[in-house]
């Protein structure tokens, strides 16, 4: 948001994480406005230069200002260990704590990363959650881990191993 200039003017406003005046985060073009939301700016809290163009008259004057970028930090799950085979169909998952404030919600799939076919968490503010009715085969369950602060929302993949039943194997089944 600006503070408005001279009837008439125009305004243009670029973002950097390189250099003042340059535009690799963002370059807004010509605005007749006094605000504009700029979504996608980094969340490592490195620096952000923002150079704030006027335009009146044909002439082009500039200021230059500093930001930080917010600092995320995504929660990690710890429990179960990721990549591990679970030892029952009903398992605790706890994660770490993000950045304060966060919001967490956390997907279960027996298909692909970021698929909810085995649970869907829904939004969370604590930092664990049970699941239950989990597969019993052995195979892959693809977990995501989605971290929203501030309405940001990133994600961490991780994946473990399904548990497994005891199955008779003598006499031979069908035999």
């Amino acid at each position: 948001t600006w503070s408005a200039g001279t009837a008439g003017s125009q305004y243009d406003l670029h973002l950097s994480a390189v250099a003042p005046g340059g535009y690799d985060l963002y370059s807004s073009g010509h605005l007749s406005g006094t605000s504009r939301t700029v979504n996608g700016l980094p969340t490592n809290g490195e620096k952000i230069y923002a150079r704030f163009y006027t335009i009146l008259n044909g002439v082009t004057l500039y200021n230059d200002y500093t930001y930080t970028a917010m600092s995320l930090t995504l929660a990690q799950l710890t429990s179960p260990v990721p990549a591990s085979t679970l030892t029952s169909n009903s398992v605790k998952f706890v994660w770490s704590a993000g950045t304060a404030g966060s919001q967490y919600d956390l997907r279960l799939s027996a298909v692909a990363p970021g698929g909810y076919d085995l649970y869907l968490s829904g939004h969370l503010t604590g930092t664990s959650t049970t699941v239950t009715w989990l597969p019993t085969s052995g195979g892959t369950i693809y977990a995501r881990l989605y971290t929203t602060l501030n309405g940001v929302t990133l994600y961490k993949d991780y994946t473990y191993i399904a548990a497994t039943i005891a199955k008779l194997t003598s006499p031979a089944p069908n035999s």
